[in-house]
């Protein structure tokens, strides 16, 4: 049976179309399989009523109903990983790699089962690969494949009757009506109930007419970039008599714009028919917008015949002139920016709910919040989606199970089992996912979560379950009772500044509990993990373990949706265990661990009503633009991350390792359709990106506006070619307000402050920086250090204090003399108190302090040691200098008071702040300037220094940061 292919030139008008339902053709009354989700709204949104039969996206059929198994089992992609990791430990025990490539095949394991499901996937026979003079991973592959040929779990599954297929359509028009009513009841986001009784018409109808499909044609709708199974499908329908009919945008004028589409079509071997009823574009009522002069320039620009100097191109480009792309400096800035415009738009829901309703109001779904959003986001680079889930994870509807905490809990878990050991390897960021996941269900997760962050420290050279108990299970237990109990000029004492020694940041209760949730966590991985032999694990056991453990623990969790994961997590282990002989249960815990990891980490594709959709959306989309383009409605369709660096694909970088360009041209000769297809599409990838951004600029009927990211990582990249060749310019800054240009604000609800007494040490921190005067003194009762950093610092200056009270008066030489074994005394009294130093950093500690002590303590010229200055060290070990000389010209701006301002000095061309220089005495004008910070204004006025480097605080503050990126 042949293909057919027809093309219309206006997606607004397909109803029109000879072939919809006029002389040529009628396909309205055949099953409509599109490219996404959103191509099949869009479809509706334009022709509700002239569509008959079943709508849906293909991989609907394909993925979720045909190949469910191959797609979306994880039973079967653990055993194929195993697979794989079993032949690879053959070749190497028999010396057959070299240990190289060993490493490099076990460390892309992920990658060569992806090249090789592909090739399953297109049904290349292993015997059509040429593989002499090839590299040894290709000939690898080659071999990996034929293994696979003579094994059942990396068969497809059956491909269905025509009759099964006809059931298979039948049963998807159902669950098209199912989806849409779960939906609106759950969020209620159908708020017109005469839009929810047309839609519920058009639902009944597509019941209706698919019962009576007859199997003779399927139409596919605005498929460019072809997947394996999808061509499997489409050549198997093809076999089984049902006619084929492709249906794409097309228009005349620009044939290069569309020429990957006619590339990759003309594989199919099939006639062309562009409509004949509507020629070209005309937007019914409308002025030519910014957004369509620009597409309409790209699109003259590919044609060979038209300059840029031609007429049209300089009468387009005074309409867009004025138009600026903006830049983000990298992937969280613009995600900062989304996550603000949909902040923004639910707020705006909330503001139209009455105090009454409120309590009542169901929270609203995010297709309801993203139409108050002004934006309609397209993104050419993917990165944003995983941040997006992070700010508003009650929002991801199809969040992975990693997203959740349960998720993360089993995550660390055999993130952190060593088999070789049988034990545990205790690592910080672990053990937050853990200790924040709630599965520890004794104890508060915020409660547990807070006490780690507070001794992080401790960990820094932990590594086993043995370390935690020697070093924080006795030896900081019982440093923290004695600091706790000490008195004042003890040494203990002084120790209370440090967080981890506060009792007002960490109870003794706070550090018990944590001491035995991680003794808990250690419980539940012996649990889980022991009985292994070696590095090999016996999956049966060990999933039976697994499937115990979460059922005990699954009415601890508090969310509904981790509930429904956890479900979904115990029917695939079910799975995963009947697929397992068991004499065939054994595998390596790396395979266990990393393919439990794909299927925690398992999602849908992106929805149709996420905050951003990608570019192969964008066809169906913007046909919502025609309805959006009203008074009191101002839609902007944002097309974002168009630079060089995501627009342009080559074929190696969307090919998994060890696939390449190469490798193919070299190794296969193609005579099948379904790779011919694939192949061509793929290297067309960039056209496609092309093409959608151009389709979206012409057929948008609101504004259109452009952004792109220039920093990945250390790589930058700039805005696409194609539009600077157009005359399309950056703007200058943001569009909107940066971070670092807002006046960020604290507010303590408490009662004006009449009077303070005047403290000399605070008077410094006001003079240094206000805001650290802030958290110091106002929401904290004393300054508290937290950090290795700050740590060590403290050390040493209560090390210089101690050698320095020691030595007072004594003749400089006798005390030069017994320095160093002072020092290492007074160092030997302090370091059961710092358990987590090691022994290099104590010895560098004493030196350091030893030589400030002979250099600014011993003074030439006199004979005794000199008095001890308590003030001095004071300042010393709260801001970490006593002195600090600034550059004028980076940084810091003046003192927001005067009075403070005026006790700075200029040295040689440096702002000198001496804490010296304050007075030791009360000084009126510094109280009134305090007391003006306090009452009078809500600004942090955190000001940036050199002392930054010491400050407690620089984590929340972050304006250091801040300044270093000016």
């Amino acid at each position: 049976m042949a293909y057919k292919i027809y093309t219309y030139a206006d997606p607004y008008r397909i109803r029109e179309t000879d072939f919809w339902n006029g002389d040529v053709d009628h396909i309205k009354d055949y099953p409509q399989l599109c490219a996404s989700r959103t191509l099949v709204n869009g479809l509706i949104s334009v022709m509700r009523e002239d569509i008959e039969s079943l709508i849906c996206p293909l991989d609907d059929i394909v993925n979720e109903k045909i190949f469910r198994t191959w797609t979306n089992d994880i039973g079967v992609r653990i055993l194929q990983y195993s697979e794989l990791s079993a032949v690879y430990r053959r070749w190497n025990q028999n010396k057959k790699l070299s240990d190289d490539l060993y490493i490099a095949l076990t460390h892309n394991k992920d990658e060569m089962l992806d090249s090789l499901r592909l090739f399953i996937e297109l049904g290349i026979d292993s015997s059509s690969l040429k593989t002499d003079g090839l590299s040894m991973e290709h000939r690898l592959f080659a071999y990996m494949l034929k293994m696979t040929e003579n094994e059942s779990l990396f068969k497809l599954p059956k491909m269905p009757s025509l009759s099964e297929i006809i059931s298979l359509f039948k049963k998807q028009a159902e669950d098209e009506k199912t989806k849409k009513e779960t939906i609106r009841n759950e969020h209620m986001d159908t708020d017109d109930s005469k839009l929810w009784e047309q839609e519920e018409k058009l639902l009944n109808r597509m019941i209706e007419s698919t019962n009576h499909w007859d199997g003779k044609h399927v139409v596919i709708h605005g498929i460019h970039q072809f997947t394996p199974l999808q061509l499997r499908f489409i050549t198997h329908l093809d076999k089984l008599g049902v006619e084929v009919i492709f249906v794409h945008n097309y228009v005349p004028e620009y044939k290069e714009v569309y020429s990957s589409w006619s590339y990759i079509y003309q594989q199919f071997n099939a006639p062309v028919h562009h409509d004949r009823n509507v020629g070209s574009y005309v937007p019914v009522g409308q002025f030519k917008r910014p957004g369509n002069a620009m597409a309409i320039n790209l699109g003259l620009l590919c044609e060979d015949t038209v300059s840029r100097t031609d007429k049209r191109m300089r009468d387009n480009y005074d309409l867009y002139k004025d138009v600026r792309v903006q830049e983000f400096d990298n992937i969280s800035e613009y995600t900062g920016y989304i996550s603000d415009e949909f902040m923004e738009a639910e707020a705006s829901m909330g503001d139209m709910t009455s105090l009454y309703e409120k309590p009542f109001k169901k929270k609203a779904g995010t297709a309801a919040v993203l139409r108050r959003m002004q934006e309609v986001v397209y993104t050419a680079n993917k990165d944003v989606d995983d941040l997006l889930q992070v700010y508003h994870p009650e929002y991801a509807r199809n969040r992975h199970f990693l997203a959740y905490p349960v998720g993360q809990f089993f995550a660390a878990l055999y993130a952190m089992w060593n088999p070789d050991t049988q034990s545990l390897e205790l690592d910080y960021g672990s053990l937050r996912e853990c200790v924040n996941s709630g599965i520890l269900s004794k104890y508060s997760a915020e409660a547990l979560l807070k006490t780690l962050m507070n001794v992080q420290p401790l960990f820094e050279h932990i590594e086993t379950v043995e370390d935690f108990d020697r070093i924080i299970g006795k030896k900081y237990k019982n440093a923290y009772s004695q600091v706790s109990n000490s008195k004042q000029g003890s040494i203990a004492f002084s120790l209370r500044a440090m967080n981890i020694y506060n009792t007002y940041k960490i109870t003794a209760k706070d550090f018990d509990n944590l001491y035995k949730a991680i003794c808990e966590i250690n419980e539940i991985a012996k649990k889980l993990f022991t009985e292994t032999a070696g590095d090999k694990i016996n999956f049966k056991k060990h999933f039976e373990r697994l499937e115990e453990f979460v059922r005990e623990r699954q009415d601890t969790l508090v969310s509904e949706e981790e509930k429904a994961l956890i479900t979904q997590l115990l029917t695939k282990l079910d799975i995963i265990q009947m697929k397992k002989k068991e004499d065939e249960d054994e595998g390596t815990f790396e395979d266990l661990r990393k393919g439990l990891y794909f299927f925690l980490k398992q999602k849908e594709e992106p929805a149709s009503d996420w905050f951003v959709k990608n570019f192969e959306q964008i066809d169906g989309d913007v046909l919502n633009s025609k309805t959006q383009n009203k008074p009191g409605l101002k839609k902007v369709y944002h097309f974002a991350c168009v630079s060089d660096a995501d627009m342009n694909k080559d074929i190696d970088e969307l090919l998994p390792w060890p696939l390449s360009e190469m490798f193919i041209e070299r190794a296969y000769n193609p005579k099948e359709l379904p790779f011919q297809v694939y192949y061509a599409a793929l290297g067309e990838k960039s056209n496609f990106l092309r093409y959608a951004l151009f389709y979206g600029l012409y057929f948008n009927q609101c504004e259109s506006k452009i952004s792109f990211v220039k920093r990945y990582g250390d790589n930058t990249t700039d805005l696409y070619e194609m539009l600077k060749l157009i005359g399309v310019e950056k703007a200058d800054g943001p569009a909107g307000e940066r971070m670092d240009d807002c006046k960020i604000s604290t507010v303590v609800k408490t009662k004006p402050v009449s009077s303070m007494t005047y403290i000399r040490e605070q008077m410094a921190d006001m003079f240094l920086c206000p805001y650290r005067y802030l958290f110091d003194f106002v929401l904290n009762p004393q300054p508290i250090f937290s950090g290795t950093f700050l740590f060590q610092k403290l050390y040493e200056n209560l090390l210089i204090t101690n050698v320095w009270q020691q030595l007072v008066n004594k003749p400089i030489n006798d005390a030069t003399r017994v320095l160093s074994s002072v020092v290492r005394a007074e160092s030997k009294k302090m370091e059961p108190y710092f358990p987590f130093f090691r022994e290099t950093e104590i010895l560098d500690l004493e030196r350091r302090a030893e030589n400030y002590v002979i250099h600014s303590v011993f003074r030439e010229g006199e004979t005794k040691v000199r008095k001890y200055e308590p003030t001095h060290m004071q300042l010393r070990e709260n801001f970490g200098n006593a002195l600090f000389a600034e550059n004028g010209q980076d940084y810091p701006e003046a003192h927001p008071y005067k009075a403070f301002e005026n006790i700075t000095k200029w040295e040689e061309g440096k702002k000198i702040y001496g804490l010296h220089d304050i007075p030791a005495y009360e000084k009126k004008e510094l109280i009134e300037a305090t007391l003006q910070y306090l009452n009078d204004t809500d600004e942090n006025m955190a000001r940036a220094g050199s002392w930054c480097v010491f400050c407690p605080n620089k984590g929340i503050c972050l304006e250091s940061y801040a300044a270093e990126n000016k």
